[in-house]
């Protein structure tokens, strides 16, 4: 698991009281122009995931980020870069991404 920042606006969906045992069941993220910028943390520096996209939505119930509107990734060496508006990635709660749609991967040689 790890945690995320990311820049632009917002909104969350849920219910609850206000106490410490609510929840937020999803949250979507437009950016601003047209660009969200996200970073998911992990405890292994190598498996960091920064990516850019029109906007994401994170699914708290399975813990996956949904990148939309013409998506980049970046993890460690690997590189993914939609090479359609509509291709979607999806980076799962456990580090791991696909892409649906047409992209295109790159592997960097390690230094």
């Amino acid at each position: 698991t790890g945690t995320g920042t990311g820049t632009g606006t917002g909104t969350g969906t849920g219910t609850g009281t206000g106490d410490a045992s609510d929840s937020v069941d999803k949250i979507f993220a437009k950016g601003k122009n047209r660009l969200v910028a996200l970073t998911k943390f992990s405890s292994d520096p190598s498996k960091n995931i920064r990516a850019k996209c029109g906007w994401a939505t994170y699914d708290s119930a399975s813990g996956d980020l949904i990148l939309h509107d013409w998506p980049v990734l970046n993890q460690g060496n690997v590189s993914v870069q939609s090479t359609a508006k509509d291709t979607i990635i999806y980076v799962r709660a456990n580090g791991d991404f696909e892409a649906s749609g047409p992209a295109t991967f790159q592997r960097t040689k390690d230094k």
